[in-house]
C-alpha cells in the first residue's frame, strides 16, 4: 500500500523468484484477488 499516492500493488503467480502478475488501485476500492482465492478483497480496511 502507498499512502502517499493512495494506491495498492498486489503481486501474484510467483515463479522463479519473482512475481509474474501485478494487480494495482486505488486505497478504498475492492482488490479483485486471483485464483484460489477468486474474490475482492474489501481494501477499505487496509487503510
Amino acid at each position: 500500500m502507498d499512502r502517499q499516492e493512495n494506491k495498492v500493488t498486489l503481486h501474484s503467480d510467483p515463479q522463479h523468484g519473482d512475481y509474474r502478475s501485478t494487480t494495482r488501485g486505488l486505497a478504498g476500492d475492492p482488490l479483485p484477488l486471483p485464483k484460489p482465492f477468486d474474490f475482492d478483497l474489501a481494501a477499505d480496511r487496509l487503510i
